[in-house]
């Protein structure tokens, strides 16, 4: 981390002209500043702070048109604001199991999960290891399906020389205080499909 994330020295002067202006330019500044670095350093051309992964999550359904009537999958296992960004929407949470060896999403049973009423698979970079996104592009590139990539767990981590939180349609990340880059609370979204 010491290339990316070294002291540039005005790291002081920065804070102090957010405090002592106490309106929301200086946090803008610097906002829309953090958006254009993480954008830059990650690839990630539409990339927008959120307050959470979990805001990040709920946007991303949004965004795709999640109706009631629709279904979405996901892995088994997931941190609980996975299913509420699809709940919230009024749409059904479709769990498919994990491989025991990854945590990540399995993707040899994601057809049996499809129904016409499917929208989306959301996969999750279980502790910075990426899902099959090979198989699973192939498989909703057959059934017309968007895929949701949770990267809460796979910050500056790469699979086949991409960053993680590239292979998405819409990419969501989280900075709370657990995650690799954090800023105790705080997300981040990435539109990765233009359409």
């Amino acid at each position: 981390y010491t290339t990316l994330f070294r002291s540039t020295g005005n790291e002081l002067s920065y804070v102090q002209e957010v405090l002592s202006k106490g309106d929301t330019f200086a946090k803008k500044k610097f906002s829309k500043l953090a958006e254009q670095w993480f954008s830059a350093q990650h690839d990630l051309p539409d990339f927008f702070l959120t307050k959470s992964c979990s805001h990040s999550l709920e946007l991303a359904m949004l965004t795709i048109g999640l109706q009631p009537d629709d279904e979405v999958i996901m892995p088994s296992y997931a941190f609980v604001a996975c299913a509420n960004a699809v709940a919230l929407r009024g749409a059904t949470c479709v769990f498919v199991d994990v491989l025991p060896g990854t945590m990540n999403l399995d993707e040899t049973k994601i057809d049996a999960a499809i129904t016409t009423k499917t929208k989306a698979i959301l996969t999750l970079n279980y502790s910075s290891i990426a899902c099959n996104y090979m198989a699973i592009h192939e498989i909703a590139k057959r059934h017309n399906l968007y895929v949701i990539e949770d990267n809460a767990h796979g910050l500056d981590a790469k699979h086949d020389g991409r960053f993680l939180g590239t292979f998405g349609d819409i990419s969501t990340f989280s900075f709370d205080h657990l995650k690799n880059i954090s800023c105790g609370q705080g997300g981040g979204i990435a539109i990765n499909n233009k359409e």
